[in-house]
């Protein structure tokens, strides 16, 4: 197993829970490297019959059976493409750019692993996602500002239904009239994007988008990158950073958005007190401080209830040097 840890590649059996309920047990490949390139080749191919047709064609070059470049035909993926030379397997992206060069033998050898933890039946009680992680999954329900809430009592028609583990969400469904209408799904560590992408689009058939979500703590902050994709498993050009404090109220956003090569940002932040939003503040893409917003006098509907930089001094004067987080669109306080 020793080239397994030379890849940081794991192999592992995960469960997935579907919206149902249901519960079944996946066996994949986990790449622990940004570009998850292994992780990504391996999982792609579960087919014994599949790896040998891999094997036998490397066998071939190496024992000069055939020529490298008259057999061996490339293996392109979604996001990766598979060379042949010689002595070794390229991997590439799709714009050819090299990822990285591996020789025969060590390729050989992680596929016959791969082959072998694939073929190696299930036990025949499979652990359900409970036993594997020691921890049952439980679910909640939330209104948009993610403040628990009662069904249906409190949400006949708009609310999400959380799923989490041990403290940790798992993914989030929003729905609205009781129609589900968005999966956002938290990929855990072990997890690719890839993989959490064909898993919604083969349970979730019928909705009309999903995000994939990334979390990370920053200085006691809770960091969300939310990055959207149409029905079919298409990036929908738009992602959402968030940025939640302590008290898991948002006190950051923003989106970006590409449209006919155009890349369109929006930042906002947020003032709360007391589990209340009171100001809002928009940012120009520069990071300067644009417009201050409320629901109170001075903020009145006739000026789209803003105020302008100027105006926050006047009518709040001290407010921006004793909360200077509101003074540009830093994400971090």
């Amino acid at each position: 197993m020793e080239i397994l840890e030379q890849y940081n590649l794991r192999f592992i059996r995960r469960p997935f829970i579907f919206h149902h309920g249901k519960t079944i047990v996946k066996k994949q490949a986990v790449h622990d490297e940004d570009d998850e390139y292994w992780g990504y080749f391996l999982n792609r191919y579960t087919d014994p019959d599949d790896i040998d047709a891999i094997i036998t064609t490397i066998d071939g070059i190496v024992n000069e059976d055939f020529h490298y470049s008259e057999y061996a035909s490339d293996i392109y993926l979604k996001s990766i493409h598979i060379e042949y030379t010689d002595t070794a397997l390229l991997f590439q992206t799709r714009d050819d750019a090299l990822i990285r060069k591996v020789p025969f033998e060590e390729v050989r050898e992680i596929l016959l692993l791969w082959k072998s933890f694939i073929m190696t039946p299930l036990p025949l009680s499979s652990p359900t996602h409970k036993n594997t992680f020691q921890m049952p999954v439980t679910t909640y329900f939330e209104d948009h500002n993610r403040k628990r809430i009662n069904i249906p009592e409190e949400a006949s028609l708009y609310h999400y239904k959380v799923y989490e583990e041990n403290g940790s969400i798992l993914k989030r469904e929003e729905y609205d009239e009781h129609k589900l209408l968005t999966v956002f799904y938290y990929v855990q560590d072990h997890e690719t994007e890839q993989e959490v992408i064909e898993t919604i689009g083969k349970d979730y058939a019928g909705i009309e988008g999903f995000a994939v979500v990334k979390t990370e703590k920053l200085n006691g902050y809770t960091k969300e990158i939310n990055r959207f994709y149409t029905a079919d498993g298409t990036y929908d050009e738009f992602c959402i950073t968030a940025l939640f404090d302590q008290n898991n109220y948002m006190i950051y956003e923003r989106e970006e958005s590409y449209f006919k090569g155009i890349h369109d940002i929006e930042t906002r932040k947020y003032y709360v007190e007391d589990a209340k939003k009171i100001f809002e503040f928009v940012y120009k893409n520069s990071g300067e401080l644009l417009l201050m917003k409320g629901f109170e006098p001075p903020f009145v509907v006739e000026n789209n209830s803003s105020i302008t930089v100027s105006e926050i001094e006047l009518f709040f004067p001290d407010f921006l040097s004793q909360h200077p987080y509101y003074k540009n669109a830093e994400i971090i306080p």
